[in-house]
C-alpha cells in the first residue's frame, strides 16, 4: 500500500475511522470506569504430605486441584460470613482458590468493593480450610502467609484506557482502508485508462482558480493551468483530424465537477489559435457560461426559433474567432427548448466550419444532457478527481452510448499536478491570437471576420 492510497483513504473515509476510534475509546473508558473499583487480598496455605504418605510429593500434586474444589463450598462461605466483624457483614465479597502444584500451595484470593473486607475474608477463609482439614488423610494443611496488603484494580484502568485508544486507532485505520477498497474512487488518469477510456486532459487543482478564461490565459501565475487546457485542445484536434465531429457535448455525472469552467477555457484555448469555435450554454436550469465571459444572459438559446435564426444568436467575444451562445431566460420546459432550438443552431454552425462546444447539466440533475448528446453525437465527460467511482463512470458512459453519442474521452478535473513547474519569470500570456508564435510552431492566422447583428460572419 502506497502513501497516496493511505492518504486518499483517510481523506475519503475519515468519518468512518473517527467513529470506529471513538467507539473503541469509549468502550475502553466504560470498561475502566463504569464498574466500581475492586480490591484484592491473598492468603496462602501450604499443602504437604502427611507422615503416612512420606516424601511422595507427586501424590500431593495430583490431588491438589480436587482439594481446592472441596474447600470452595457454600458451608465455608457461610462460616466466613458469620465470623466477620459486624461492620463488614453487609460488604459484598468473593473468593477464588488458586493452586500452585509446583510449590504445593493454595492461594485464597478475596475480592470486594470494600477495601476493609478483603483481608479479613481471605484470612478467615484460609483459617477455615486449615481448621477443617482435608478429606484425604495423606495430606496436611498449614498456614503459610496471611493477607495483609490490599491490591487495587485501579492500575487495570490505565491498561484498559490505553488499550482502547490503541485498538481504536488500529481498527479505525483498517476500517478506512477497507472502505476505500470496497468503494474505490477515480484519483489518477490511470484509473480511467483501466476502464478503457481515453484521458483527453488532466486539469490540476489550482487555487485561486480564475473565474474567466481571459484571466487564466493572460496571468503568468496561471501558466501551468493554461498549459493543461492547451494539452486538452491538442488532444481534441487530434480527434477531429481523425474524422471526428465538430460538435461536442461537455457533461458530468454530478453537479460542481467543473463542466462550465472546462467548456469556457477549452473554447478560449481553441479560439486563441484562430480556429472558429462557439461555446453554447445548454444548461438552462443553472446557466453560468455567460458569467465566464462577462456577458448578460439575455436572448441566447432560449430565443432561437429553429433553422434560419441560428446565425443571429451567437455573440462576439474579445476573441475574434470565439462566439458565445448564452442560455437565456426560459418560459417553457428546458428539454423542450433544447429539442426545438439546439439542433438547428448546431447544424448551421457546423455548416460554416465552426467547432461547437455545448455545456450541459450533469446526468444526476436532468436528462437534458442526453438530449444534447444525441444532437452533437460526441461527448467529453468531465470527472472530478476523488469524487466518482469507476462504476459511476462506466454507468455514465453507457447512458451516453444508449443515447446515440460517442464518448470521445474524459477530462480529469482537480487532479494532482503531474509535476511542479517554476512560475517565476514566466512570460505573460496574451489573450488574442496575435501573440508571438512559439519557436517550434507556426500559429495560423485568424480568419478575417466582421461582426453583424451582434455576430461575426465570414
Amino acid at each position: 500500500m502506497s502513501l497516496v492510497t493511505f492518504g486518499t483513504a483517510v481523506r475519503r473515509f475519515w468519518p468512518v475511522g473517527l467513529a470506529v476510534f471513538l467507539i473503541c475509546a469509549i468502550g475502553g473508558l466504560a470498561l475502566a470506569y463504569v464498574p466500581a473499583e475492586r480490591f484484592e487480598a491473598t492468603s496462602t496455605v501450604v499443602v504437604r504430605p502427611s507422615e503416612d504418605l512420606g516424601p511422595n510429593i507427586q501424590g500431593v500434586r495430583f490431588v491438589l486441584p480436587s482439594l481446592a474444589a472441596q474447600a470452595n463450598t457454600e458451608e465455608n462461605y457461610a462460616a466466613v460470613q458469620a465470623a466477620l466483624p459486624e461492620a463488614l457483614q453487609n460488604s459484598p465479597w468473593e473468593v477464588a482458590i488458586e493452586t500452585d502444584p509446583e510449590a504445593l500451595l493454595m492461594r485464597i484470593r478475596a475480592s470486594s468493593t470494600d477495601a476493609q473486607a478483603v483481608a479479613p475474608v481471605a484470612n478467615r477463609f484460609a483459617q477455615r480450610i486449615v481448621r477443617q482439614g482435608p478429606d484425604d488423610p495423606l495430606v496436611v494443611f498449614s498456614p503459610l502467609e496471611q493477607a495483609t496488603a490490599v491490591e487495587s484494580t485501579a492500575n487495570a484502568r490505565t491498561v484498559l484506557v490505553v488499550g482502547g485508544l490503541a485498538l481504536g486507532l488500529i481498527v479505525g485505520v483498517l476500517a478506512m482502508l477497507s472502505a476505500h477498497a470496497l468503494r474505490p474512487r477515480i484519483v489518477r488518469a490511470e484509473d480511467l485508462r483501466k476502464l478503457g477510456l481515453p484521458v483527453l486532459g488532466e486539469i490540476p487543482a489550482h487555487r485561486p482558480f480564475p473565474k474567466r478564461p481571459s484571466e487564466l490565459f493572460t496571468a503568468s501565475e496561471h501558466a501551468p493551468l493554461a498549459q493543461e487546457y492547451e494539452r486538452l485542445r491538442t488532444n481534441l484536434e487530434v480527434h477531429r483530424a481523425r474524422g471526428g465531429g465538430s460538435a461536442i457535448t461537455l457533461s458530468s455525472i454530478a453537479p460542481e465537477e467543473g463542466t462550465t469552467a472546462t467548456t469556457a477555457n477549452l473554447a478560449w484555448a481553441i479560439g486563441s489559435i484562430g480556429h472558429a469555435v462557439t461555446a453554447v450554454d445548454a444548461n438552462l436550469r443553472h446557466p453560468g457560461l455567460h458569467e465566464r465571459f462577462g456577458q448578460s444572459n439575455e436572448g441566447g438559446l432560449s430565443a432561437g426559433q429553429g433553422a434560419g435564426q441560428g446565425r443571429s444568436i451567437p455573440r462576439a467575444t474579445s476573441l475574434p474567432s470565439l462566439g458565445l451562445v448564452v442560455a437565456g431566460h426560459i418560459d417553457q420546459h428546458p428539454s423542450e427548448v433544447i429539442s426545438n432550438n439546439l439542433a438547428p443552431l448546431v447544424s448551421e454552425l457546423q455548416g460554416v466550419g465552426e467547432m461547437v462546444l455545448v455545456d450541459t447539466p450533469s446526468l444526476s440533475e436532468a436528462a437534458d444532457c442526453l438530449i444534447v448528446a444525441s444532437v452533437t453525437r460526441g461527448v467529453i465527460l468531465v470527472v472530478a478527481a476523488r469524487q466518482r467511482t469507476p462504476a459511476e463512470v462506466e454507468g455514465a458512459v453507457q447512458e451516453f452510448r444508449e443515447a446515440g453519442a460517442d464518448v470521445l474521452g474524459v477530462v480529469l478535473n482537480r487532479a494532482r499536478p503531474r509535476f511542479r513547474r517554476k512560475q517565476r519569470g514566466a512570460a505573460p500570456r496574451r489573450a488574442t491570437p496575435k501573440a508571438e508564435p512559439d519557436s517550434h510552431r507556426v500559429e495560423p492566422k485568424p480568419a478575417k471576420r466582421t461582426v453583424r447583428s451582434g455576430r461575426r460572419k465570414t
